[in-house]
């Protein structure tokens, strides 16, 4: 599996930048277009089911 940002900043102390798109349906996306929501430092991952039962990993 391919590493991602997320992982990376995790086992690095990186941070990586949060751009949230109007295209996703939640309650902190944007009303349209995208917005720069900054910069973040993943601690801790998790992975848990979503309401179709998918594997999702959150942050």
């Amino acid at each position: 599996p391919q590493m991602t940002a997320e992982q990376t900043s995790r086992d690095t102390g990186n941070p990586v930048r949060v751009i949230r798109s109007h295209k996703v349906l939640s309650d902190f996306a944007p009303a349209k277009g995208y917005r720069y929501d900054g910069l973040y430092t993943v601690e801790t991952a998790w992975k848990e089911k979503n309401s179709k039962g998918l594997d999702i990993c959150r942050y």
